[in-house]
Parts: C-alpha cells; structure tokens; sequence
C-alpha cells in the first residue's frame, strides 16, 4: 500500500473477501489484517519488510499510533489495517490475524482518479494536520494561559502570605515595642513611686526625728525645770524646817535673866545700838 487510492482499492478487496461483515468490537482480531508493515528500525518511520519505505500520509485509527508498549498487547511496532481502512499498531505479532499477501511488487499504475484520490486525501491530511496543530496551539495557549493564571494566582496567594506576613511581624514588633514602652513606663512609675516612698519615709523619718528631739529637748527642759522646782521645793522645806527649827528653839528657849549661870547667847543691848 503506497497511497491512499491503493488503500482504498485494499478495503475494497477486503470487502470482496469479507462482504461487509464486521465484528462488533472494535479491536477484535478478525477486523484486523497485517500488511508486513513495521518501524522495527527507525521508530516512527514505518516500511515494509522489503525494506521499500511507506511514503503517504497513512490513515492512523484514532489517538494512534501513540507508541505505548504493555504487556498485554506487546511492541507497538507492527502496523494492521482494518476491514475499514484505518491503520493500528497497538498489537505484536503474537496476535493471530488475517495477514495479506502482495501480488504485484510494483503496486497498481496511477490514473488520473487515483491521482486525484492521493492529493485529496493529502489536501485533508494537511488539513486535519492544520486543524489539529491549530487546536494544539489553542490548547498550549490557554494552557500556558491557566499556567500563567496558577502562576499569578500563586504569586497572588504569596504575596499576600507576604503581606501577611510582615503585617504580623509589623504588629508583633509593635506590640513588642508597646509592651517595652508599657514596661519601662511601668519601671519609671515604680521607680517614681519608689522615689516618693523614699522621699515620704525621709520625710517622716526627718518629722519622726525632730519631733524625737523636740520631745527630747522637751522632757530635757522639763526635767530641768522639774529637778529646778525639786531643788527650790527642797530648799524651800529646808529653810521652813531651818525657821522651824529656829522657832522650836525659840519656843523651847528659857530666857536669861541678869544672874543666870547659863551663858547668854544673844549680844547684849545698849542704848543706840540698832540691832
């Protein structure tokens, strides 16, 4: 198969061998025929096993061929063609499958249809290629655009974690600043209370002290005074007991007469003395 009008000329072979039947799942063996086609060698650049390289735009299945290996179906490196016409690589062969064989090596001769067929069928490849990279450039551009809308998002989202951030940090540090100033206004408060304290207790202190000593100066001069009122009440009962006594001896005293043997105490008085 070297163009898509043998293609199609391949499909209408198979219907002449297989009428229109068609089993119901898609991928089941049946519906699919090996043509000796594989990129065995250069993966992605299919040929067959004549070495001869298939040059057209060939008919792929839906989302293929996409190249996967899994252990179920093997190597994706054997292309089928349907009963419909589109090609599959997603089995090895170790799948049992009608295969074709190629009558003639040199491939049918191209008429003017078949001419036409391969550039319409190109004309659409290029087409759908067109569509479909237009359709990856419109994915990767609102791709690109929601990672561009994640990006700002996220920025956004950091920047006002930022923001956050030092506003917290802005509002402990003032409230750290506010409870050292609150700190040392307290400090200074206490240290103010204290200094009256200080300067209340020196005061009563100094008032305890004076009045200390004025008590003190006190109770001296009233000592004084009552040691000087004891002193004038001891000599005055001194000198009342000396009058007293005086008096007593006065009383008691027998008067002289001129004769007496007793000795005369008083001075005798003569006429002119003022004693």
């Amino acid at each position: 198969i070297r163009n898509k009008a043998e293609n199609d000329m391949f499909v209408e072979a198979v219907k002449r061998v297989y009428d229109d039947h068609r089993y119901g799942k898609k991928f089941h063996h049946e519906n699919w025929i090996w043509i000796g086609a594989t990129d065995l060698k250069n993966s992605g650049e299919f040929e067959f096993y004549d070495g001869e390289p298939i040059k057209f735009s060939i008919p792929w299945a839906k989302k293929q061929h996409d190249n996967k290996n899994t252990k179920k179906q093997g190597t994706q490196d054997y292309a089928a063609v349907s009963r419909w016409g589109e090609w599959d690589d997603s089995y090895g062969t170790d799948w049992n499958r009608p295969y074709a064989r190629q009558c003639n090596p040199h491939g049918a001769a191209l008429n003017q249809e078949m001419e036409e067929i391969n550039a319409e069928w190109e004309r659409e490849v290029s087409r759908r290629n067109d569509v479909k990279k237009q359709r990856n450039e419109q994915k990767a551009a609102k791709r690109n655009a929601r990672k561009e809308q994640r990006a700002a998002r996220r920025n956004a989202r950091k920047e006002a974690r930022r923001a956050k951030k030092e506003a917290r940090n802005e509002k402990r540090r003032k409230a750290r600043e506010e409870k050292k100033r609150r700190r040392e206004e307290k400090k200074k408060q206490l240290q103010s209370k204290k200094a009256e304290r200080g300067a209340k207790r020196a005061e009563r202190r100094e008032k305890k002290q004076n009045a200390k000593a004025a008590r003190k100066e006190a109770k001296k001069g009233s000592r004084a005074q009552r040691k000087a009122a004891k002193a004038a009440r001891r000599q005055s009962r001194k000198y009342a007991n000396e009058q007293d006594s005086l008096e007593l001896e006065k009383r008691e005293k027998k008067p002289w007469f001129p004769g007496s043997l007793e000795k005369r105490e008083e001075k005798p008085w003569f006429p002119g003395n003022e004693e």
